[in-house]
């Protein structure tokens, strides 16, 4: 099947959600920085739905079900996926800790999670090249007699 065809589901069915922007143009040194900043989010939004169908559907998505046009109510997703991309993004602040009881055990999940994609280099392909790889937490990054909480 070719990108953007139809394949046979219900028009109020939203996952799997397709590609939201079907490949990405390179992004080099020259592009102004406005520029840089849309297609940064453009690839935040093709990640947060590719997060989305791997929860929803238990596997990776399709090729197929990746290159479907998207519904109405897909759209209508998107731009709400968008939005909360937006207002999540804007503060490019530091925050000295992190809030709640359970901060510092989430700033430590988050540094972990980190740390895992960085060292990911299966994530930096694409999906149909991808090799799954278990996560593994390192003990020695946050020792508990120095970090009892």
């Amino acid at each position: 099947m070719r990108f953007g065809e139809m394949t046979k589901c219900s028009p109020t069915t939203i996952f799997p959600l397709p590609a939201p922007h079907p490949g990405f143009c390179s992004s080099g040194p020259g592009l102004r920085r406005r520029d840089l900043s849309a297609l940064a989010m453009k690839r935040v939004l093709h990640i947060t739905v590719f997060c989305l169908n791997y929860f929803y559907l238990g596997r990776f998505p399709s090729q197929e079900e990746l290159g479907r046009r998207p519904s109405a109510n897909q759209l209508e997703c998107f731009a709400r996926l968008r939005s909360l991309l937006v207002v999540c993004g804007a503060d490019g602040g530091a925050y000295p800790t992190v809030p709640g009881r359970s901060g510092p055990e989430l700033g430590a999940a988050i540094f972990q999670l980190e740390r895992f994609l960085e060292g990911s280099h299966e994530l930096n392909q694409s999906y149909v090249q991808h090799k799954s790889r278990r996560f593994a937490e390192n003990k020695g990054l946050f020792p508990e007699e120095k970090y009892p909480q």
